[in-house]
């Protein structure tokens, strides 16, 4: 599993500016969390935290933010981005070592100083001794437990309390264990917790003989001699996780989804745009996987809507107008005018949903998220014949309609630029071959609306001519240099 040069650089980094640190948990996952492929946890000093914001500011990682209900103190998350792969890293730093039950998180173990005292190597990072880091385990893991864990023990037979991913660390770290340093550990560390009981604990892990009631007990032990370790009264902590699990539940979690992390301040809004072929639906689908890992993403479709009552509606509209197609438009001229009337209503109602959808788009944007939207109405193609994402009344009936003509404008006047539009500029040849079944003298049409865009600090042309894989990248790339 390679790792991420970014990750690398960071390292080499803060060996360099002689920053103490360590990743401080679940360092069985350290190859993965290098790799991008899970998260980083470090344990930083906090009278280095001013020379390891420069660092990360030096090599663009990105602050983000959880929501208010999951902040922590002493605890922060950056991503960093690796332009040769395009992957994501995540950083959870820590100034303090805060530990709790899931979503609480209230006691503040003050022994930084501790675990940064006796660091090994692996992998080229700084870790805790295998001893202090098996301490902080088995406090973690305790306290981690709930009810839903146990009854999970008995309704589906589990072999063991701890989850699997828990007790491949164990067994991880009691292969470097040694008794005597772990007594050492415990003492230096100055937690009141029991030695006898938690080398029992640990030989009975061991010799996996450990029970059920062996984990109650010690989790029992743990919280009480820990109390001194409370930073926040329990009513608080439990009323801050009551919230978030009322959020959790399957039936509310639909209806108000708990957003993922966001950004520092503003959003940012992107669009992509491109004649069919191009690859823009499918970019958009990849841009928001990628940055979904660990951001809150929106995407939006600027086109006109694919829903069965508008289908119904453009099927209406084409047989009140079937007799201009055939010659008879004087004859049927109220039926002919109808028609004209219901697909200009139609395209007022599109006009006032894309401004909506615009809207939406400028307060999710205010909130920190990330918007990507297919297509664009940009008033680049407002003068083809049937203009793409744009008005399309006057085009219909020329001079008359005035009134509906101006609405319709005024709706589009209203609807400003996202951050940036990457257009997508590709060869009629190349997107003949990704896209057939369009009728070729409207796919030149777009191509060359599309290919006529000249570039500017709004719009972004990228060439789309090459793989799928490239310019992703690019895009990626230009998006984190936004961010």
């Amino acid at each position: 599993m390679t790792s991420l040069k970014i990750c690398t650089l960071l390292f080499e980094r803060l060996f360099c500016e002689d920053i103490l640190y360590c990743h401080w948990k679940s360092n069985i996952n350290l190859e993965k969390g290098c790799a991008g492929q899970t998260d980083l946890d470090l344990l930083v000093h906090k009278r280095d935290r001013a020379k390891f914001n420069i660092v990360l500011s030096e090599l663009e990682f990105k602050r983000i933010m959880s929501l208010p209900l999951k902040q922590f103190s002493g605890m922060e998350d950056y991503l960093g981005f690796d332009s040769e792969t395009g992957k994501l890293c995540h950083l959870h730093v820590h100034y303090k070592l805060i530990l709790g039950q899931k979503y609480i998180k209230n006691h503040h173990l003050s022994i930084e100083n501790i675990v940064l005292s006796d660091l090994r190597i692996l992998d080229s990072v700084y870790i805790p001794s295998a001893e202090m880091e098996l301490l902080l385990l088995v406090i973690r893991s305790c306290m981690k437990l709930s009810i839903r864990n146990i009854l999970q023990y008995f309704l589906q037979n589990r072999k063991s309390l701890f989850p699997k991913n828990i007790l491949k660390e164990f067994r991880f770290l009691l292969n470097d264990y040694k008794q005597e340093k772990f007594r050492d550990v415990l003492l230096k560390s100055g937690l009141p917790l029991s030695e006898s009981r938690l080398l029992a604990f640990i030989e009975k892990l061991n010799n996996e003989t450990l029970t059920i009631a062996n984990i109650l007990l010690l989790r029992f032990h743990i919280f009480k001699s820990l109390r001194p370790f409370r930073y926040q009264i329990y009513v608080k902590s439990y009323k801050k996780a009551f919230k978030i699990m009322l959020h959790m539940l399957p039936v509310i979690n639909k209806i108000w989804p708990v957003p993922r992390k966001k950004l520092n301040g503003r959003g940012r809004s992107f669009s992509l745009v491109g004649a069919d072929g191009s690859g823009k639906t499918t970019l958009v689908k990849d841009l928001t996987k990628w940055l979904s890992w660990k951001m809150q993403v929106r995407t939006l479709y600027f086109g006109i809507p694919k829903t069965i009552s508008l289908k119904i509606l453009n099927k209406l509209i084409a047989f009140i107008r079937f007799p201009t197609r055939i010659g008879l438009k004087k004859t049927f001229a109220p039926i002919v005018n109808l028609g004209h009337y219901v697909s200009a209503r139609r395209w007022i109602w599109i006009a006032g949903k894309r401004l909506r959808i615009y809207l939406k788009a400028s307060v999710w944007t205010e909130k920190g998220m990330i918007v990507i939207a297919d297509r664009y109405p940009l008033r680049e193609f407002w003068n083809m014949e049937s203009p793409m994402d744009g008005p399309r009344i006057q085009k219909e009936w020329g001079s008359a309609g005035s009134k509906m003509v101006d609405l319709e404008q005024y709706y589009y006047s209203q609807i400003g630029l996202p951050d940036k539009v990457f257009v997508l500029q590709t060869d009629i040849d190349e997107l003949r071959k990704r896209k057939k079944d369009l009728d070729i003298s409207i796919h030149l049409i777009k191509a060359d609306a599309v290919n006529s865009i000249e570039g500017s600090p709004a719009m972004c042309l990228i060439n789309a001519n090459r793989s799928h894989s490239k310019v992703l990248l690019e895009l990626k790339c230009r998006i984190w240099d936004m961010l």
